[in-house]
């Protein structure tokens, strides 16, 4: 991470006080002080998310031990209005975002919530505001994947298998079930839009074959 001047320091603690009361509603067994700021700074890695201002934030964790701090991702979340080929969403982005990270198999963040707004003032003394971001706790196991890394196209395809492993392991078994029940529910209007459908086909190719 790269570090922040003062005042943006200064932004981060006041976030992170909010976000302690956040948490310890739902979960009262996190001791206070956990989200008590050691040191933050800008975080630059990523591929889809490279340009999404992102912080790293180091946080005292359980004791105030410096051998339990946590490390917290913030990130910003990425505004898709105008983007035509992604669904609008029907929640709030953050609830969009935080939905998605609980769909990974693998990971599961002991820390995973909507943050209050970020207040980052500008070098000139402007208000900044993040309305939108989420926090995570930082995955041990991450590491950035650089070309290099690469040995041949076979690397390249383990990891793209290694990602439908984890987004199908932790929503498969849900899809199926909804998948399901739709069709339960839907069954008399599937077989009316079916039918209709083969209709549509068979007039067209009528239509072609009497050209």
């Amino acid at each position: 991470m790269e570090p922040m001047d003062d005042s943006r320091l200064q932004s981060v603690g006041v976030a992170m006080e909010g976000l302690d009361l956040i948490v310890r509603l739902d979960r009262p067994e996190i001791a206070p002080g956990y989200f008590t700021v050691a040191r933050a700074g800008w975080l630059y890695l990523g591929v889809g998310s490279a340009a999404t201002r992102k912080v790293l934030i180091r946080v005292q964790g359980r004791t105030v031990d410096p051998n339990d701090d946590e490390l917290l991702e913030v990130k910003e979340v990425t505004n898709l209005e105008g983007v035509g080929c992604v669904e609008s969403p029907t929640t709030q982005s953050r609830v969009r975002v935080i939905d998605g990270a609980r769909q990974l198999g693998r990971l599961k963040h002991d820390i995973l919530a909507l943050g209050p707004t970020l207040l980052i003032p500008t070098a000139a003394d402007r208000a900044e505001h993040w309305l939108n971001w989420w926090v995570a706790s930082w995955e041990p196991s991450y590491r950035e994947v650089r070309l290099t890394d690469l040995r041949s196209v076979d690397d390249l395809a383990e990891i793209v298998f290694d990602s439908g492993v984890q987004l199908g392991a932790g929503k498969l078994i849900a899809v199926r079930q909804q998948a399901r029940s739709s069709v339960a529910r839907l069954e008399s209007r599937l077989k009316k839009e079916t039918a209709a459908l083969v209709e549509q086909l068979l007039a067209g190719w009528r239509e072609l074959r009497d050209q």
